[in-house]
């Protein structure tokens, strides 16, 4: 008995971890190595009038013969590494009647099983196949581990590409993102510009055929995974939040998450009636389920509120101001007949008056101001071909022509 075998049970070992759930250089190891061959002075049975011990000259006469030590039974060597039937009594089980050894063992070594068994480990260190297989598994598994690491890089880098662009509120897509396009949309110059100091991604993009990441699908599907990703962070902090102020800058905004409304204690609009009424806007419908949710108004709309609540103390502005110049933008805009008439004699629109904006109302001052003539020849033509235009039409254009000759509001 060797050294390495009296500190391991090499039997036992196998029992507990089966030659088949090895790796391949384990199981090479095993078969080149042999059987181990005990002593077993402790494996004994009375027989009549003496003792029988197990001689150690049986590993001799059955060469497949091995044994644990630690369980002191004989096992089959062949049939413990490849037999089919893995719960038998050479091959799971262990053999320890002694009276019987030469008969069982006579049987064993002539069965089916063992013989198969033997073949197995006879060619197993000769033919090189599982050995070869194994080498060619493992080499394509370190390509294809090798292949995912520099795709997750490439992708880390198409990432950062979208996230930058979304946080600059950089459009992607252009009009023409063909090669030979001398602007291809932000996403593609960004990532054209990227590849210049980055060899792996100038290589992944002048080479690869199957996935550049460049596509317009492959955008949309970047955008949607990192807004989902963003979505579930943002869901998280507020359900670890103790309190949460909610800002909202467009009615169209839908929320896709629930949100602990016993946690609101603030929530901020722009003004519009819609979003700011105490009556029947957003904030009265928040407030009504979350009555600690306080409001408060938008602080980028301070300006306008201070210009728009100024303005409306005085008669003239009100009155002979505003109220002419949002009826002007109101009076093309309730009839296509008009606002075709403004297009061919104007040649350009009135912008719309939007209530928390200060900076539409500034741009229609400054559009009715340049094209005060054009209008005065619109309203003019209205009043001459009358018969062509409705009553209300005609009494419109008639105060409005009047209007901008006032030196009140000029």
């Amino acid at each position: 008995m060797t050294e390495g075998e009296l500190r391991v049970d090499l039997v036992a070992d196998i029992l507990a971890r089966p030659f088949s759930r090895r790796t391949f250089q384990e199981k090479l190891d095993l078969v080149r190595g042999g059987r181990p061959t005990p002593e077993l002075a402790n494996l004994s049975q009375p027989g009549k009038g003496f003792v029988r011990h197990f001689q150690a000259s049986n590993y001799e006469r059955y060469p497949w013969l091995t044994a644990s030590d630690g369980r002191c039974k004989l096992f089959c060597w062949e049939c413990l590494l490849f037999a089919k039937d893995k719960f038998s009594v050479w091959s799971y089980t262990g053999f320890a009647n002694l009276n019987c050894l030469t008969k069982a063992a006579t049987r064993h070594q002539s069965t089916a099983g063992h013989l198969q068994a033997t073949v197995l480990l006879k060619t197993f260190g000769d033919t090189r196949v599982d050995s070869q297989l194994n080498e060619q598994v493992r080499r394509e598994r370190e390509l294809h581990n090798e292949m995912v690491k520099k795709n997750r890089e490439i992708l880390k880098r198409l990432i950062d590409c979208v996230v930058f662009l979304g946080k600059q509120e950089l459009s992607f897509r252009g009009h023409d993102e063909s090669s030979q396009s001398s602007n291809r949309g932000n996403y593609m110059e960004l990532l054209s510009f990227m590849a210049e100091h980055d060899t792996d991604l100038h290589y992944h993009l002048s080479t690869n055929r199957v996935f550049t990441g460049t596509s317009g699908k492959i955008q949309n599907d970047l955008i949607y995974a990192i807004a989902e990703v963003m979505g579930e962070e943002i869901k998280t902090e507020i359900k670890n939040a103790p309190f949460v102020a909610v800002m909202v800058d467009e009615t169209t905004d839908r929320s896709e998450y629930g949100c602990c409304l016993d946690k609101v204690v603030a929530q901020c609009y722009d003004g519009a009636a819609v979003m700011a009424s105490g009556l029947n806007g957003l904030q009265a419908k928040v407030k009504d389920r979350a009555p600690m949710a306080l409001f408060i108004h938008c602080y980028a709309h301070r300006l306008n509120l201070v210009l728009t609540q100024g303005a409306s103390k005085l008669k003239e502005c009100k009155v002979f101001f505003f109220a002419n110049l949002n009826g002007l933008a109101a009076f093309f805009s309730r009839s296509p007949k008009r606002t075709q008439l403004l297009d061919d004699m104007c040649k350009r629109r009135l912008p719309h008056v939007a209530p928390t904006r200060w900076q539409s109302t500034s741009r229609l001052v400054n559009v009715v101001h340049e094209k005060r003539i054009a209008l005065k020849e619109l309203f003019d033509h209205i009043l001459e071909h009358h018969d062509e235009y409705n009553e209300d039409t005609v009494l419109c254009a008639d105060g409005f022509d009047k209007r901008l000759d006032d030196f009140e509001f000029c």
